[in-house]
């Protein structure tokens, strides 16, 4: 359960951070978001493992308590007075919001979800999606995209998902590995920020 949960923060923080560098995020924000998303699943060591591993549909009771690391993520990381960290807790607490309010677990919409949040989510859906889970195989990265472009406007920031599936084809497509940290860091320097977007940050900051 451990190294399932280490793996997928490893690659979902990658393909995040890279999300946030190619879509003018600036670049002190973006630098951060790969090492805070990798923290987004922290919550589920609250969680029992026959829960967490189960195979099959989970009953009421079972999703209330998966549903739970949310907070609980957000609660054990939120005291830090590193940035880093600070943003961590953001992710850990909003990855499960969805744009439409369907969410959990505050329910929240739209721009009130915060951005690292969301760009979180894609990056988050993708990699349980291409990867083997304890209920289901492993989906293509083409089947993959399918589901995610059906929710643009529902579960995800619209805005955001033709950029991820821009960022997904140049480095972890059919043809291409996901890009080691130092590489897509190394690229920040050419990053020009959107104002709406550096509007948007600096409001949560």
């Amino acid at each position: 359960c451990e190294a399932l949960t280490g793996q997928r923060g490893v690659r979902g923080g990658s393909v995040g951070g890279v999300l946030a560098a190619e879509n003018g995020v600036e670049q002190e924000f973006t630098a951060g978001s790969d090492p805070a998303a990798r923290l987004h699943a922290i919550g589920k060591i609250s969680v029992n493992e026959l829960i967490l591993l189960k195979p099959g549909p989970r009953d009421p009771g079972e999703l209330t308590a998966m549903r739970a690391h949310a907070e609980v993520g957000g609660f054990l990381l939120q005291y830090s007075d590193d940035p880093t960290l600070q943003m961590a807790a953001v992710i850990a607490r909003h990855h499960h919001e969805w744009w439409n309010g369907a969410g959990y677990p505050h329910n929240l919409t739209g721009e009130r979800i915060p951005l690292e949040a969301r760009i979180c989510a894609l990056a988050d859906v993708y990699d349980a999606l291409t990867n083997a889970r304890p209920y289901k195989r492993v989906w293509p990265h083409r089947i993959s995209l399918e589901p995610m472009m059906c929710e643009s406007g529902t579960h995800f920031d619209p805005r955001l998902v033709t950029p991820l599936l821009k960022v997904l084809d140049r480095h972890v497509g059919p043809t291409a590995g996901p890009p080691s940290p130092p590489s897509h860091l190394r690229a920040l320097a050419s990053i020009r920020v959107a104002g709406s977007t550096q509007q948007s940050i600096r409001r949560r900051s």
